[in-house]
């Protein structure tokens, strides 16, 4: 049974199915020929740091902790528009304001595939092993063509990856979660173990069971948000360690939906979801774009997230960059009208 489950994780985690087998080592010996991908700590519009600041840091940094009015009724009313004109397609909303916590849900129980979503798990899972085991950071594994070049997958901008060569555990981190790189989450499910894994799963109450596959619609726009919040507050992986996930989030490379709706110099920590999946004939039978991130607004950073389902691609990216812009447009303003001297 647990070989079943752990296979089923696998699966569900990567959305690919192929053999496990390259070999993790310190390898302490053998000097990685890539460049090395360090996080680093981020400064950017007044934040020290990207986990919830402490409270005697609230005054300084200049946040708004007033409360945030509720803009529930713009959301229902773009919305309504949306299912009258697209009434095929299916859309969760979740907003936190996390400095005073209020909140919005809609649509939040509908179930959807998480798809590259379950990338964190494995990054917070890796993230994790490093506060019992410090030096499991500094191990390499080496990558192995014959079994991870089954994989058909567009690696993006980052590195291409070499026979026989050894990567950090870093550089794995930031192709996972900069460019969605599949093989590279093998290699981390690899090195860290897939107990390790489906125990975050498990912490962090991914409802994850046997009998789900690649397509299953399994996850909560509010249960998957619950990540972002606990990274931010530190409360399952150590402050250092949260603040190196979030890091590793502001890096990642899709341009479009909540990054593209808000200002280019506010910071986004995020992560976006796709599965596309067709018949023989080349309907589409399951097609899904979710997006979820910190929005580091300067006096109120947010947390938003925002699942969609059918439809075409093009509408599914145009209604999460509008829910997004909505969303930045209330909180700034009401952060204009009701600023620290107000």
């Amino acid at each position: 049974m647990k070989n079943v489950r752990t296979i089923v994780i696998s699966v569900v985690f990567i959305s690919i199915s192929i053999g496990l087998g390259y070999f993790l080592g310190s390898n302490n010996s053998e000097k990685s020929k890539t460049d090395s991908f360090q996080s680093s700590i981020i400064i950017d519009s007044g934040y020290l740091s990207l986990v919830n600041p402490m409270l005697p840091c609230v005054e300084q940094l200049k946040l708004n902790m007033k409360e945030l009015k509720t803009f529930r009724p713009k959301l229902d009313t773009y919305l309504e528009q949306i299912h009258k004109q697209y009434p095929e397609i299916h859309i969760s909303y979740y907003f936190r304001d996390l400095n005073n916590g209020l909140w919005i849900g809609v649509e939040e129980k509908e179930m959807f595939s998480p798809a590259s979503l379950m990338k964190i798990p494995v990054m917070i899972a890796v993230l994790k092993k490093t506060e019992s085991e410090p030096a499991f950071m500094e191990n390499k594994i080496q990558y192995d063509t014959t079994l991870l070049d089954k994989i058909d997958e567009d690696e993006g901008k980052g590195f291409k990856k070499n026979h026989n060569e050894w990567y950090s555990l870093d550089q794995l981190i930031t192709q996972m979660i900069t460019y969605s790189d599949n093989k590279a989450t093998l290699m981390l499910m690899q090195a860290v173990g897939m107990d390790n894994v489906i125990k975050v799963s498990n912490d962090l109450n991914l409802d994850i069971k046997n009998d789900l596959n690649i397509n299953s619609n399994f996850m909560k726009v509010k249960s998957y948000a619950a990540i972002f919040r606990i990274l931010y507050n530190g409360t399952y992986l150590n402050r250092e360690n949260s603040e190196k996930a979030l890091t590793y989030l502001s890096k990642a490379e899709f341009s479009k939906g909540i990054k593209a709706a808000v200002p280019a110099d506010v910071l986004v920590a995020h992560k976006y979801g796709t599965r596309d999946e067709f018949d023989s004939k080349g309907n589409a039978i399951n097609v899904q774009l979710h997006h979820f991130g910190i929005v580091y607004h300067q006096q109120k950073p947010f947390l938003i997230g925002i699942m969609t389902r059918g439809g075409k691609k093009e509408v599914r990216e145009k209604i999460i960059y509008d829910l997004s812009k909505l969303t930045y447009d209330e909180v700034n303003s009401f952060c204009n009208k009701n600023g620290l001297d107000n």
